[in-house]
């Protein structure tokens, strides 16, 4: 809910500063042969939040995410003039409406932590097949558009 420039120039031109620091998880189990990372998010020079992924498991799903997180943040940063200040003070969301899905570029992610609020994944299969209509709208699902 932030305005702002096109999805494609947001980042270098929102005045937001992100900065990533990456390091891998010691002591914790290889996945596929790949290593644990956490990733912490600062905002301004302020910690925001941290997660700890998986880099190169399920990249569709992951590309998917992404992709949604870009579609709403080019979306909040058409439609609403002038947030209210505390929205523009919420780190995370800062980073979801000028960054959108940039976790997702981590890889899959295990945990989320950001002040009190802390996520975690406890199971996932991979390869699975779903019934389809598991993706149908129920029939008195209303439907509206999105300016």
């Amino acid at each position: 809910m932030v305005i702002g420039p096109p999805a494609d120039d947001a980042g270098s031109e929102s005045g937001v500063t992100l900065e990533i620091e990456s390091r891998s998880v010691d002591g914790a189990p290889l996945f596929p042969g790949k290593q644990l990372m956490q990733h912490v998010f600062h905002v301004q020079g302020e910690l925001c939040f941290s997660i700890v992924s998986i880099e190169g498991v399920m990249p569709r799903a992951m590309n998917a995410l992404r992709e949604m997180n870009s579609i709403l943040a080019e979306r909040h940063r058409r439609r609403v003039p002038g947030s209210a200040a505390d929205a523009q003070q919420d780190c995370r969301f800062v980073v979801d409406v000028y960054s959108p899905g940039i976790a997702y570029d981590m890889g899959l992610m295990l945990t989320m932590m950001n002040g009190s609020e802390n996520q975690q994944l406890v199971d996932y299969m991979q390869d699975t097949q779903v019934d389809a209509g598991f993706f149908e709208e129920p029939p008195e699902y209303n439907r509206f558009s999105m300016p």
